[in-house]
């Protein structure tokens, strides 16, 4: 249940003044109403990320040095992740069980109805790192939203490079297959942020009798991640904010080429079964959610292009002046909260 802080009175009145907009490609666009080309100021709110203790910046530096793959990834797990906050006002069951190496919360409002459908979430972390408690604020305040009928179950999964990725989709596909076979839901939805979302659009090509809809926010869906390079001049904020769009190009290309490392034993990037871009055509109806400063939006626009010919229902959102990974921030910066209500009022259409 929702704790007040001191800024909700700014943070509703933000959130009840986002504008949208439509494209002529059909995406829609929501902004603010200070969207003068530069950054959301809500950014300079954010509580500021504390760094590593100066033992672990040492010990990364060394396994970047010497190239402790395992190493770096252990330490780069510890600076992902953001403050968020519950903004529910319902009473919401949870539920936490492991089966499988698979952690998971389930939610579901205090109803003595049983649920009838099922979203399953996926965290970001380039497969990596990342974890459920990061998106719980999140995946909560979506089956307040959704209502009694639905199920919402938030997955820690296991990571690279502990466990490969072959493995861990056959750990999720089996442990999907065996939920909704014990409970026939009417919709069985996977959702998942960055990599996340390149493991829902993944398990739906595997599931295809299963699973009824996709939810991926800023996501992922190459691993030939160098087909789809982002430069700074493909940014509309480029001129303004420089500095901004190398930064984030540049760590997000360097946080891909160590999850290439990690899994190009596996030989996995040719294949097409492994690529959901080439596979666009066999998705299940879809809603992509974009940030507008995010390198990895030209994984959603070359989606988008080919979403946009058929005539599924797809959607695709993209927040203006937001970096990746703002749905981090639920419950701080009002388009998280605003994204989830996008997704309950797609969901919900018949």
């Amino acid at each position: 249940m929702t704790e007040f802080s001191p800024t909700l009175a700014a943070y509703f009145e933000r959130l009840h003044t986002l504008n949208t907009h439509a494209e002529s490609n059909g995406s829609v666009h929501i902004t603010t109403n200070d969207d003068d080309g530069t950054i959301d100021s809500w950014y300079s709110l954010l509580s500021p990320r504390q760094p590593l203790p100066i033992a672990e910046q040492q010990g990364m530096q060394v396994a970047y040095a010497t190239q402790n793959l395992t190493e770096l990834a252990r330490y780069l797990r510890l600076t992902m992740g953001a403050d968020n906050q519950d903004v529910t006002i319902q009473l919401i069951d949870e539920v936490q069980r492991i089966i499988d190496n698979l952690a998971m919360t389930s939610y579901h409002v205090n109803s003595v109805i049983e649920p009838t459908n099922i979203l399953f979430y996926f965290h970001g972390g380039a497969l990596i790192g990342g974890k459920r408690s990061v998106t719980a604020n999140f995946t909560k305040y979506l089956a307040q939203e959704l209502g009694a009928t639905w199920l919402v179950v938030n997955i820690d999964y296991p990571l690279l490079p502990e466990t490969p990725l072959t493995k861990i989709l056959a750990t999720l596909q089996h442990e999907i297959s065996t939920i909704t076979g014990a409970t026939q839901y009417n919709k069985v939805v996977l959702s998942g942020d960055s990599s996340g979302g390149y493991l829902a659009a993944q398990l739906s090509l595997m599931l295809p009798t299963i699973i009824t809809q996709n939810i991926l926010l800023y996501p992922q869906l190459t691993l030939n991640t160098q087909k789809y390079v982002a430069k700074v001049n493909d940014f509309r904020l480029a001129a303004t904010n420089t500095d901004l769009m190398h930064g984030m190009i540049t760590s997000l290309n360097q946080l891909l080429q160590l999850q290439q490392k990690l899994i190009q034993t596996e030989g996995l990037f040719d294949k097409v079964q492994f690529n959901p871009l080439e596979n666009y055509e066999l998705l299940p109806p879809t809603m992509i959610i974009s940030a507008e400063v995010d390198a990895l939006i030209t994984h959603a626009q070359a989606l988008w292009q080919q979403l946009d010919q058929r005539d599924m229902g797809d959607e695709y959102i993209i927040f203006d002046q937001l970096k990746h990974a703002f749905i981090d921030h639920f419950g701080v910066l009002p388009q998280a909260q605003r994204a989830a209500q996008k997704i309950v009022n797609w969901l919900k259409i018949d």
